[in-house]
């Protein structure tokens, strides 16, 4: 292979960069905030995905990002995600709420008893499809505790058995 100088530095290299230093070097460029003029460094790719154009977030025009969300975004799906089988609903003012997102179940089950539910409240789904979110197919448990518990009596003598010791419980979401 034949040596030629480093589009950065000069030295005489195999490739088009002799070391990381000048590798990192030739994936960026100085360019011309749009806005206001400041110089500033970003990366080419940045400029052929069309990105790149603004200094700082106060540069750059209002509406013109990214990260757009909800329905802007183009990798929107209806505000529903799979967690881990669960469905996700899209609710990012719950109190509960992870990443925006809460477990389908319980906004069913809490729009059911009219409250929030707490988090060491726990709601079981009788037929174990994750994805069946029908309120009768939903049982409630004031603690992760009654719900292994549940699991337990389930294992050892049934289903059916398991289903008959909640309904002696009688748990109370009042």
């Amino acid at each position: 292979m034949k040596m030629i100088p480093c589009s950065i530095c000069g030295k005489m290299c195999y490739g088009k960069s002799c070391c990381r230093e000048c590798f990192e070097k030739d994936k960026r460029e100085w360019v011309s905030c749009q806005t206001c003029g400041t110089l500033f460094q970003t990366y080419k790719s940045n400029r052929r995905r069309g990105c790149g154009f603004y200094c700082c977030l106060a540069c750059r025009p209002p509406g013109n990002h990214k990260g757009k969300f909800g329905n802007k975004n183009s990798c929107w799906r209806g505000g529903q995600v799979d967690l881990d089988g669960y469905i996700g609903i899209l609710r990012p003012d719950h109190p509960h709420a992870n990443n925006g997102y809460v477990y389908e179940h319980r906004l069913v089950f809490e729009k059911f008893i009219g409250r929030y539910l707490t988090t060491k409240e726990t709601i079981h789904h009788v037929d174990h499809n994750k994805q069946n979110n029908d309120k009768t197919n939903l049982l409630y448990f004031p603690h992760g505790i009654w719900h292994s518990h549940f699991h337990l009596i389930e294992k050892e003598v049934g289903h059916q058995e398991a289903l008959d010791w909640y309904a002696k419980k009688n748990f109370d979401w009042g």
